[in-house]
């Protein structure tokens, strides 16, 4: 993993605190991608035609990719540049509403086929900030076992609950499309049903979720209107840092050991394919 520090110091802008919580936001967004890489392999490298190492079924959709790194680094920046952008108001805009979240997690769908080019800007605000929303919301609906009460306001202990759930039948085998299918207790039939029939509750839920950020990163590894994606006393732990640094080494080799199951896990609509190395 590799962070280019010219995005948060250069001439002139020196590393201020609001850059340094960037950095720290960033490399959380990216070891979540490592971490999902090592545990849901078959999903995370799969190609979405044939399959690569063997995997038929497709890989895991790009709006779930991103979005749940997001929902680790946080993802009050990326909505907030999605709805200046298709909504013309700001996170932080008391006249924010319902209709504008819906109108703009309309325009950035989570429906492939539909969405923009990928190369466009549109397509970046259907992966990082219409997917962050969606796994907030799938995560706490998981926890409550596929209903929210109408009166209960986003709960990050259960969107963190409810998301480890989700990835753990991913790496037990589980398709996620059969995931999100038995988690929400077929609220949703499952995957597409999710994509193409879940706007309304994304949008209501997006709504109360956007009060409760706050300003803050958005984070679901920490309180949800923090400033920093992790506390700064998890850093400071003797002798057990969240995030250490070896500057002895610029590369790191991750052998398995013989018969260790290295490709694993449901794809997207696929049950579990294991490769032993």
């Amino acid at each position: 993993m590799e962070v280019n520090m010219l995005s948060f110091r250069w001439p002139g802008k020196p590393m201020t605190e609001e850059n340094k919580n960037r950095l720290i936001s960033t490399i959380t967004h990216e070891i979540m991608h490592a971490m999902m890489i090592e545990t849901l392999t078959s999903g995370m490298l799969a190609t979405r035609v044939t399959g690569e190492f063997g995997v038929i079924g497709g890989r895991l959709p790009n709006w779930f990719i991103e979005g749940t790194a997001v929902v680790s680094g946080g993802g009050s920046a990326f909505v907030n540049s999605m709805l200046s952008r298709l909504v013309g108001k700001e996170i932080t805009d008391e006249s924010l509403s319902e209709a504008d979240l819906k109108k703009a997690l309309s325009i950035a769908t989570l429906v492939e086929g539909r969405e923009p080019n990928s190369h466009s800007t549109l397509n970046l605000y259907a992966s990082y900030a219409s997917g962050y929303l969606a796994c907030m919301y799938l995560g706490h609906l998981i926890a409550d076992d596929g209903d929210i009460p109408s009166n209960e306001e986003p709960d990050v202990v259960k969107i963190r609950s409810g998301l480890d759930t989700l990835m753990q039948n991913i790496a037990d085998g589980y398709s996620l499309d059969l995931a999100i299918k038995k988690l929400t207790r077929n609220k949703y039939a499952g995957l597409t049903d999710f994509e193409e029939h879940s706007l309304d509750e994304r949008a209501n839920y997006a709504t109360k979720l956007i009060k409760h950020i706050n300003g803050g990163m958005g984070s679901a590894l920490t309180d949800l209107d923090s400033a920093v994606t992790l506390q700064p006393d998890s850093l400071s732990i003797p002798n057990n840092p969240t995030i250490s640094l070896n500057d002895n080494y610029t590369r790191m080799l991750n052998k398995y050991p013989a018969g260790h199951i290295v490709i694993k896990g449901g794809t997207r609509f696929n049950t579990g394919y294991d490769f032993s190395g």
